[in-house]
């Protein structure tokens, strides 16, 4: 999905550049995996604490691109906060009925509701409002079955959407004169994705490292979780994991190369200790692929398939030297 900011240079709506784009979908979808997996950490109070900052912090965000939508659809600021807690309310449900789907092996309902945050706080009108009514009609048909399994889908929460739907229809276009909310919400857009890297940044400093030891399944998550994704790759061929063999955190700034026809394609690794190439540079077939990083053993694997429409990940255990 795309954001959107306001120009002062051109008085115009553009919009936001592929950096904050990617770097607010990684934020999101971390968080998403850190709610299915919540048990690992219900104990960890300062773990908990940073989530929610990123998560508050993903609302600013929100927050600022409902102002934006509210100028270009001549809708009032009154109508546009509807609309963002209409959706914040649907995505909440959404989550819940996932849960409950994935509990009672109902596909059909985990297909429907198992969304990105970005599908229910990046839209417009017109397809939010589709999206909540669909939520809205599953929320009624399932929420006592799922009270019951002890997921905390309460009525009030679901006729609260019903109202807050309702809300939002009978809210008059009336157009207003938001210009400078829009100049403030457009400036404050490249602040506020900057505070979300330095929040993320912190989770990985010194909170998300011990559970590479403790609970490696739950640190290797959410590492591929808030991983950043590079600009026009649609499919990712082989995914690269470089680790520690002693404390098992990620490495960053492993030079990963994989040889394609002679040609040697080269990538460092993410802060995440990842490594990602597209499809788009690695074509189906078998593949050997060289990890190399300063103070640890060069390791060389062979015979890495590549299938098409699929992601080969590779986990490396770097030792030092």
């Amino acid at each position: 999905m795309q954001l959107y900011m306001y120009s002062l240079t051109t008085k115009k709506l553009i919009i936001m550049n592929d950096e904050q784009n990617r770097e607010y979908n990684a934020a999101s979808t971390g968080v998403a995996v850190m709610d299915n997996h919540l048990a690992d950490f219900s104990g960890d109070l300062a773990l908990k604490a940073k989530k929610t900052e990123i998560e508050n912090k993903l609302d600013d965000i929100d927050l600022a691109k409902v102002k934006q939508q509210a100028s270009t659809q001549g809708a009032t600021t009154s109508k546009g906060t509807i609309f963002k807690k209409m959706m914040t309310s649907s995505w909440i449900i959404a989550r819940l009925l996932v849960a409950y789907g994935k509990q009672i092996n109902n596909t059909n309902l985990v297909a429907d509701m198992d969304k990105p945050r970005s599908s229910f706080v990046h839209t417009d009108f017109v397809n939010g409002k589709t999206l909540a009514d669909k939520v809205f009609a599953a929320g009624g048909t399932h929420q006592v079955a799922a009270l019951a399994a002890g997921f905390q889908l309460t009525a009030l929460m679901v006729s609260g959407l019903g109202t807050l739907i309702t809300d939002f229809v009978a809210a008059k276009d009336q157009p207003e004169a938001i210009k400078s909310d829009v100049q403030a919400a457009g400036i404050l857009v490249a602040t506020e994705i900057k505070e979300l890297k330095v929040l993320v940044k912190d989770l990985f400093g010194d909170l998300m490292p011990p559970y590479a030891e403790s609970n490696n399944t739950f640190y290797n998550a959410v590492n591929d979780g808030f991983q950043v994704n590079d600009a026009g790759v649609r499919h990712i061929a082989i995914r690269v994991a470089v680790n520690d063999s002693v404390v098992l955190v990620r490495l960053p700034k492993a030079v990963v190369t994989i040889d394609v026809a002679g040609e040697n394609k080269v990538k460092n690794s993410s802060i995440r200790g990842i490594s990602d190439f597209s499809q788009q540079d690695i074509a189906p077939g078998n593949y050997t692929v060289k990890i190399e990083l300063t103070g640890y053993a060069t390791q060389t694997i062979q015979n890495v398939k590549v299938v098409d429409g699929e992601m080969t990940t590779v986990n490396v255990v770097l030792v030092k030297i």
